[in-house]
């Protein structure tokens, strides 16, 4: 019985296995498909655009050129930066300056006089994608064509010389003093110092046409005993000396200002204030970023009559360190909404307080350097 018992599990194995194999068999079923994945879209590089300015072969450009071109669109929608290239090449290959997301730069680095360059500008997707444009050239202007460069070291003891004069009588002491300006402030009688408007403050400064750089070396505030020390820090002063640009109306309350000072209770700072008909923004860059209370201040006024800003710790070695030049916090520029300047701009030298805390002081600077490019 054992026996019998064992072959009929046997034959029952065997029917189902018959039966299981016939089903996975049937010739009607089609058999199962494999789904592919969908190959990757291949990206399009951004369409071609052209060059707008500086013209292609244009002369007797500025040595701080301002450039754009046109727009590149996507064709697959993505965003696209831009990469721009200059050198005296035929065929630049030098990157002067990369990823910019605006269609024009303003060059803040002069570029050599009577100097033939080449640039093209490359647009380039979030996916590899790049498009070059065509290769423009221009001309730079000769040096015996610019037209002011005007160095005042501030030689010898006396007044200033050849400066025009906004306000003097609020700010009367503003001299020379052993080569350097010398701003004397001990009466701040409601606020008349103070650079807000033009019922305000003393400037003392030259008349520039765009665009032009300024660079004005080792100016801040110092003692009425030492120019050269700063004056300490009780927490609440407003003391200042540096550098405004004003508009060529003097009634016009339009203008923008680099000082280096205390500024209440941040300390050691340089402040950067525009002021447009009568309503100023104002910020600094940091506490203790000026620790001698002075710094060296450059100021690159572009083709467009825009401003740039810049700052270094001083400079002393007259020429044979290399200037270090830092963006006013980072940008550059001032901050609110600066003015809208023509192409004539009034710039020199300001010493001015807020309140009566800290004075007596002097504002004052080794030299300025004014340059029409």
């Amino acid at each position: 019985m054992k026996t019998k018992n064992k072959l009929a599990n046997v034959v029952r194995i065997l029917m189902v296995l018959v039966f299981v194999v016939s089903c996975g068999s049937d010739d009607n079923n089609a058999p199962d498909t494999i789904s592919e994945p969908d190959p990757a879209e291949e990206n399009t590089p951004p369409n071609s655009f052209n060059l707008n300015e500086i013209a292609n072969g244009a002369t007797d450009i500025s040595v701080l050129p301002v450039f754009s071109w046109e727009t590149a669109s996507d064709p697959d929608g993505d965003t696209v930066v831009y990469d721009m290239y200059l050198s005296t090449e035929q065929t630049p290959t030098n990157l002067y300056v990369e990823n910019l997301t605006t269609t024009n730069f303003s060059t803040t680095n002069q570029l050599n006089f009577s100097e033939t360059y080449y640039w093209r500008v490359a647009a380039k997707d979030n996916q590899g994608g790049e498009t070059s444009s065509t290769v423009y050239s221009f001309t730079t202007k000769s040096e015996e064509n610019n037209t002011a460069s005007i160095l005042d070291d501030f030689d010898g003891t006396g007044p200033l010389i050849d400066y025009v004069t906004n306000n003097a009588e609020v700010l009367p002491n503003v001299t020379r003093v052993s080569g350097r300006y010398h701003a004397v402030l001990d009466d701040n009688t409601n606020n008349q110092t103070l650079h807000f408007n033009q019922d305000q403050g003393r400037l003392d400064a030259k008349l520039l046409t765009f665009p032009f750089e300024v660079i004005a070396r080792n100016i801040g505030i110092g003692t009425t005993t030492d120019s050269q020390t700063a004056p300490s820090h009780n927490g609440t002063q407003y003391n200042f000396a540096g550098i405004q640009v004003h508009a060529e109306d003097f009634n016009s309350i339009n203008s923008s200002h680099i000082v280096v000072g205390h500024r209440g209770a941040r300390r050691f700072t340089i402040e950067g204030k525009n002021t447009v008909d009568g309503v100023s923004f104002v910020n600094d860059a940091g506490i203790d970023i000026a620790p001698l209370g002075r710094v060296d201040i450059r100021i690159v006024g572009d083709e467009n009559n825009e401003l740039t800003f810049y700052w270094q710790q001083p400079n002393l070695s007259n020429g044979a360190t290399p200037d270090e030049w830092t963006l006013y916090t980072g940008t550059g520029k001032l901050p609110g909404t600066a003015p809208s300047y023509g192409n004539q701009v009034y710039v020199g030298l300001i010493t001015y307080a807020f309140g009566n805390a800290g004075i007596p002081f002097v504002g004052t600077c080794d030299a300025i350097e004014f340059n029409n490019l």
